[in-house]
């Protein structure tokens, strides 16, 4: 499978040396808004760069299309990535609204093409273990989700996640991740709430998001003015799950049966919890109702993501089961209710 990639930034760098592990697929092409950077990557990873994206297109090595570019490029570089006959993964989010979303997914649809958000997070081993303790029944019934997710940039009007032009605010760049992994183990919300702080710029800088999923509720939390223990947890009524700091990649799932385990569970993150937490890991069976599952993995955690969709595509599918188009359009459709609320005074 060869892969043609849209972009040369940290992102695009990450799927290229994640790809490398993946057996069946190789990095054939890439493109940029700047030939001399893609010429670069491309020398350096052994593909063949492009001048411009309809010159990759049209390459027949290209299989399928990795999109690592803003967000306000996504909807118009996906569109055209299908029109041109090749399978569509692209980072997430996968457009800047759900009317875009429902659009591609439609087009995609009818020329029986693959596409897909770039949410890696649903394809990492400890995602694996989750949904299988969730199925098994191994903390009980699930009566709540508390989420955070929450880096600190600094403000400026013209960066990215400041500018609503560029898709900017934490909820389409931190929030889906929230959204997108509650809907992936609570299915579709029954209700949805919630309130946002403004930039100055005008975009979402920090986001609560409250969900119910009939008796069970979700409590998430995005922000870009600090740094959160970025923890996802599970609370079940015989025990909780802990997806480890940050939970996008996690690594760890703590798995406690006890309140003295869940209160230890939801230690914050940084560096001192991490090594603290790496003590915890060792004395874990002394300690009643507190385990640790560990997924070492080499690499930033992509190689998972890439090795389903090459599957997905080799077989002929247009979607995967664990990232379906409809979940990707119910997350944006919940970001938009809460931003149809307006800023909180």
């Amino acid at each position: 499978m060869g892969w043609g990639l849209v972009g040369t930034g940290m992102i695009a760098r990450h799927f290229t040396e994640d790809l490398r592990s993946v057996a069946g697929a190789h990095l054939a092409a890439v493109t940029s808004r700047s030939f001399d950077k893609a010429a670069a990557f491309g020398a350096a990873f052994d593909a063949r760069a492009h001048a411009d994206l309809d010159a990759m297109l049209r390459a027949p090595e290209v299989d399928a299309v990795y999109i690592a570019t803003p967000n306000d490029t996504h909807f118009s570089t996906a569109l055209a990535a299908l029109s041109a006959g090749k399978g569509v993964v692209v980072e997430k989010p996968l457009a800047m609204s759900r009317t875009e979303a429902e659009q591609l997914a439609s087009f995609a649809t009818e020329q029986k093409l693959f596409l897909m958000e770039g949410m890696w997070t649903r394809f990492l081993p400890a995602m694996d273990f989750v949904r299988e303790a969730l199925r098994s029944g191994a903390i009980g019934k699930v009566r709540r989700i508390d989420g955070e997710l929450a880096f600190r940039h600094l403000y400026d009007p013209g960066n990215r996640f400041f500018d609503a032009a560029q898709g900017g605010g934490a909820l389409l760049d931190l929030g889906v991740y929230l959204i997108s992994l509650s809907l992936a183990l609570m299915g579709r919300a029954e209700t949805v709430n919630g309130r946002w702080r403004a930039a100055p710029s005008g975009v979402d800088m920090a986001a609560d998001i409250e969900m119910t999923f009939g008796t069970a509720q979700a409590r998430l939390h995005c922000a870009l003015d600090y740094e959160g223990a970025n923890l996802f947890v599970i609370e079940g009524t015989h025990g909780s799950l802990v997806l480890q700091a940050p939970f996008i990649a996690a690594r760890q799932v703590t798995k406690t049966l006890a309140m003295a385990g869940r209160g230890l569970a939801r230690m914050p993150g940084g560096p001192t919890a991490r090594r603290a937490m790496a003590k915890l890991s060792r004395l874990a069976p002394s300690v009643p109702g507190l385990r640790h599952q560990l997924f070492d993995f080499s690499g930033y955690g992509l190689q998972f993501e890439i090795a389903a969709a090459t599957q997905a595509l080799a077989q002929g599918h247009t979607q995967h089961p664990l990232m379906p188009m409809a979940d990707t359009v119910e997350t944006l459709r919940i970001i938009e209710t809460i931003r149809s609320q307006g800023p909180a005074a």
